[in-house]
């Protein structure tokens, strides 16, 4: 499969002043697979990980104020951690999961 350029910068819109660059350092370094989706009820974001020549998947609704938007994608950015490094053997949201997102969250 060729290459796609994907511009990024259509990402501005949806995220506080400052936080575009170290996000767009995540979504490259993990090649996430962004989707920012219509109004869903239940959840506010979702995180499919990689399979069958499929890369993460995160999804983030696109009606949210930037800031939710933000800690939205940063929670599901925890989830790809927390799976790349304990797989399904933890609990989603258990003391590994926290302490990813603790981390990440201290970047911003």
């Amino acid at each position: 499969m060729a290459n796609t350029k994907v511009d990024f910068t259509a990402l501005i819109p949806y995220l506080p002043k400052g936080s575009y660059n170290p996000v767009l350092q995540h979504i490259i370094a993990n090649k996430i697979q962004l989707t920012i989706t219509k109004s869903r009820a239940s959840i506010l974001g979702n995180y499919r990980h990689a399979h069958n020549n499929l890369g993460h998947r995160i999804s983030v609704n696109g009606d949210l104020n930037m800031y939710s938007f933000l800690i939205t994608l940063l929670h599901e950015i925890a989830h790809l951690t927390t799976f790349e490094q304990y797989k399904n053997k933890v609990q989603a949201h258990g003391k590994e999961w926290k302490k990813n997102f603790s981390e990440i969250l201290k970047e911003f």
